[in-house]
């Protein structure tokens, strides 16, 4: 009886993990690759349709850990949709379960939103605070913050009123204006901005 023929394993080849492409947003690694190439020429349609697809999953995740209301989920999941292509611009995500790792930053985004928003009502709260036991000095906050308000234009007036008047989401006012959700985020971290060196000149 002839007996086989040894086949030695080639210990010197090292062999590429192999990666579901359900875990990477159905693509395969050629795929991946040809996908940072449309990304970084300028072409974000398929990235929008890609991550577009995941984002009800990553959304449903901060919601059912973290118990935030949907438009929160929804704030947190698009700055990390922003977050997620300027890593992947700058070659600093490598194929392999995308998904889980989109989903992680979402969390770590969230937890760093809570974190601000917490320190920012403990700022508030500690000002309020000094306030109470001298009212002279909290007409004089407001009096100066009106002041400030009044020396924005007329449509950062607006957006102001439509914030913190009015209560709305910049998705909500995004839907109802068609302005884009990045722009007016902008727009909104520019008003803040200008209210703060506005308000420094009366206080």
């Amino acid at each position: 009886m002839q007996m086989p023929k040894y086949q030695p394993i080639n210990r010197g080849v090292k062999m590429r993990p192999i990666h579901s492409t359900e875990n990477n947003f159905g693509l395969t690694q050629e795929e991946f690759e040809r996908f940072v190439i449309n990304i970084k020429s300028g072409d974000n349609s398929f990235f929008k349709d890609v991550l577009a697809n995941h984002l009800p999953n990553a959304m449903s995740y901060l919601k059912s850990k973290y118990t935030v209301s949907h438009d929160e989920a929804y704030d947190t999941c698009l700055d990390t949709f922003v977050s997620f292509r300027n890593k992947i611009i700058n070659d600093k995500i490598k194929y392999g379960n995308l998904r889980f790792l989109f989903t992680r930053m979402c969390s770590n985004a969230f937890i760093d939103r809570r974190k601000k928003v917490a320190k920012t009502n403990e700022s508030i709260s500690v000002f309020l605070t000094q306030c109470e036991s001298n009212q002279v000095e909290q007409e004089a906050f407001f009096e100066s913050l009106d002041k400030a308000v009044a020396e924005l234009n007329t449509d950062q007036q607006l957006l102001v009123r439509q914030i913190f008047y009015s209560k709305k989401t910049l998705k909500q006012i995004a839907e109802e204006t068609g302005q884009s959700y990045d722009g007016l985020r902008k727009r909104k971290e520019r008003v803040l901005r200008v209210i703060r060196e506005n308000i420094r000149k009366y206080i």
